[in-house]
């Protein structure tokens, strides 16, 4: 039978001791909700994004629209794990009986090796595992998606046959494997072990009031999506401050307003200015789950973005401001730089101190960069579901194309081969 011992944790008495925790999946996949955004969740989290264990094989439980994660398995990954490295990010997803277990967890010598060599240049085996790789690879996947995200675009998918968007499909969902390959090691391994290890270089290096501030090191970075995102969006607020759009977007029910005088007014300078926004940043959205709406289908999501800034009503500039923490982040990695040579840092620790922040600047971006990229894979898998839903739609197979997200994937596909499956659905 099985029971709860807390809300996090899942445990059956009666013949396994194991007390699962359902923190980890709370935290990655707690915002999809319909079959087929779960699925593919499902797939990339628990199959391809978790590095693999010889010992444990079933890594998760579901229950009840819930993931749950062996502790076991998190036991075992962190066996090969310097202890000095070991995340507490992963203690935390566990219970206090198995926080016991991870702080006295022994270290297992030839696992750690292998993680080791994994540091270094000449690990080969699969370059996209590499510390010194993987940040590399993902800056030229989002480059390589965008692309195909671009090409989708331009693809007339309504006259594309069932059979070529279900291949599209698969190509699509492909790409979400390769994107969590990469997030296998980069966001789940390196990302936080080199912030780690940095904060533990300055303290031990400089001071614990630099480690505290180690954060600073990470703010103000030049390359963030987030960043240009948020800049463009300062950039619309400022374009419509002092016009006559100014009072209508702050009025009640101002986005369908706003969004009703830019349609009835396409070549007015502020109208194009939006619709070059929408064009570049069709896919963002709030949410992972595919049926959630994106900034291209309602756009109405970014004039409420806006109101915010309109007419000077925010209380800050966020151009300004991450101009200030670039600033702010540049002085300090100057001071720190100089503490060391001061407290007689050797050649060799300053050039160690300099790479552990480089790389782990290098991969807050990858963390930071690497959602835009997924919403891109998400939406394209979203407009080619949309597309196969209309064709069931038309065949009687589906009530509303939109149903199709309420599908499991091989009904998607089993649905083309065997029309009569509709009625066992």
């Amino acid at each position: 039978m099985t029971r709860y011992s807390k809300p996090e944790h899942l445990t059956d008495f009666s013949s396994d001791p194991t007390i699962w925790t359902r923190r980890f999946g709370d935290e990655y996949w707690a915002d999809a909700y319909t079959p087929l955004s779960y699925c593919l969740l499902r797939h990339w989290i628990s199959n391809i994004s978790l590095p693999p264990s010889k010992k444990v094989h079933n890594k998760f439980r579901f229950h009840k629209g819930f993931a749950y994660v062996s502790p076991e398995y998190w036991l075992d990954v962190m066996s090969g794990v310097p202890p000095s490295s070991r995340l507490p990010s992963i203690r935390a997803y566990l219970c206090k009986k198995d926080q016991e277990r991870f702080d006295n967890l022994p270290a297992r010598l030839g696992k750690i090796l292998v993680f080791i060599f994994k540091l270094t240049p000449f690990y080969r085996r699969s370059p996209t595992d590499a510390i010194t790789k993987n940040h590399i690879a993902m800056n030229e996947w989002q480059v390589d998606t965008g692309k195909a995200f671009q090409e989708l675009a331009d693809m007339d998918l309504s006259a594309m046959s069932v059979d070529d968007l279900l291949d599209l499909f698969t190509t699509w969902k492909e790409k979400g494997d390769y994107h969590f390959v990469l997030l296998r090691a980069g966001q789940a391994a390196w990302g936080p072990l080199l912030t780690q290890t940095l904060e533990k270089l300055l303290e031990k290096w400089i001071s614990k009031e630099a480690a505290q501030k180690a954060n600073q090191l990470m703010s103000g970075l030049p390359g963030s999506f987030t960043l240009e995102t948020n800049k463009d969006i300062h950039g619309l607020a400022a374009a419509v401050t002092g016009s006559a759009l100014e009072d209508l977007i702050l009025s009640e029910n101002g986005a369908s307003q706003a969004m009703a005088y830019i349609n009835a007014h396409p070549e007015d300078e502020f109208s194009k200015l939006f619709n070059r926004f929408v064009r570049k940043y069709p896919h963002r959205g709030s949410a992972r789950e595919m049926i959630a709406d994106r900034w291209e289908e309602r756009p109405e999501m970014i004039i409420d973005l806006m109101c915010g800034l309109v007419g000077g009503a925010s209380l800050h500039d966020p151009v300004a401001e991450e101009d200030e923490k670039r600033t702010t982040r540049e002085q300090f990695q100057t001071e720190i730089i100089e503490a060391l040579q001061q407290a007689g840092g050797s050649f060799i620790k300053i050039r160690i101190l300099r790479w552990v922040l480089k790389m782990a600047q290098a991969y807050y971006l990858f963390r930071e960069n690497q959602r835009f990229t997924l919403d891109q894979i998400l939406y394209a898998l979203k407009q080619i579901s949309l597309a196969i839903g209309r064709r069931y739609a038309q065949k009687g197979l589906l009530d509303h194309h939109q149903n199709i997200f309420f599908l499991f994937e091989d009904e998607l596909f089993d649905l083309a081969k065997e029309p009569e499956y509709r009625d066992e659905i």
